[in-house]
């Protein structure tokens, strides 16, 4: 059994690895006025960047069993991962919408990174 504690207002990911249960403290959607992207480095890759395809870094750095996140206005735009300046995955064009925190998962995969997407919706 694991047991975790947790602050009111405070989000966290439990990630269930083969060798153990990992917390993950998560940034928060305050302002449903934005969207929040977020990149989850849920593998063994030293650091991992989101960035616009053929544009800017969004979110860098991103150490293994970790996330970093940043509010966004509402845009559709194809995404990568890269991890050292190469691109691991490619995401398909995507409306990132006001009031959805938006999730980027990179796990590990028997060829190598896998990545998927999921997003959240504020409760009204």
């Amino acid at each position: 059994m694991v047991s975790i504690e947790a602050e009111p207002g405070v989000f966290l990911t439990v990630v269930a690895t083969a060798s153990a249960f990992h917390v993950i403290l998560d940034t928060p959607l305050v302002d449903v006025s934005r969207g929040l992207l977020a990149l989850y480095n849920l593998t063994a890759i030293e650091a991992l960047e989101l960035a616009v395809v053929d544009g800017p870094t969004v979110v860098a750095g991103v150490a293994p069993l970790s996330q970093e996140a940043v509010t966004v206005t509402e845009a559709e735009v194809a995404l990568e991962v890269r991890a050292g300046g190469e691109r691991v995955a490619t995401l398909e064009p995507r409306l990132y919408e006001r009031g959805v925190a938006h999730s980027i998962l990179v796990v590990e995969g028997a060829d190598g990174p896998l990545v998927r997407y999921l997003k959240a919706v504020a409760a009204e």
